[in-house]
């Protein structure tokens, strides 16, 4: 889904659990309101996907690949530095529109919950992605061990702060 969900949700967690989102498929007396049933696990794991900056960082990491020619350098370091700001674009994004957005009912200052499954997230994707920055720094059978570790880690420590936390009021 995108950044903006997360802080939605963020915002909605100060003062009740969130709720589901609308199907926009569904229509009539069969439709579901986000007034009538709560979020679930599933949600908040969409929810936390960060679209806003794992878009332009897949596009500028595909971008910078193919300028580069065989036997020129990787830019390894381009690669780490996009990467990293990445991570704190989704820092900044969600604690500035939470900021700014949240009521005076909030207690929170900063959404962590929120901001940490944005960050496992993207961390996740931008590392095992194709030509990333940890594939120039491992190669083989040390890569593919790696890939899966971040895969299956990344997707256990999401889930498990979705299903902890995101679906449910903040305190």
């Amino acid at each position: 889904m995108s950044l903006r969900s997360m802080k939605a949700i963020a915002i909605e967690r100060d003062t009740r659990r969130p709720r589901r989102p609308v199907s926009r498929t569904k229509r009539g007396k069969d439709a579901v309101h986000p007034e009538d049933e709560g979020q679930d696990y599933r949600d908040a794991l969409v929810s936390a996907i960060p679209t806003e900056v794992l878009a332009p960082y897949t596009a500028l990491i595909a971008g910078i690949v193919a300028t580069i020619d065989p036997g020129e350098e990787n830019r390894t370091f381009l690669r780490w530095s996009i990467y990293i700001a990445g991570l704190l674009a989704i820092i900044a994004y969600l604690g500035l529109s939470y900021s700014r957005q949240k009521g005076q009912s909030a207690k929170r200052k900063f959404p962590w919950a929120e901001t940490g499954a944005s960050l496992f997230a993207f961390g996740a994707w931008g590392l095992v992605m194709p030509d990333s920055p940890l594939s120039i720094s491992l190669k083989g059978d040390d890569l593919v061990i790696w890939t899966l570790i971040i895969t299956i880690g990344g997707a256990f420590v999401v889930g498990l702060i979705s299903g902890t936390s995101l679906n449910k009021k903040a305190s």
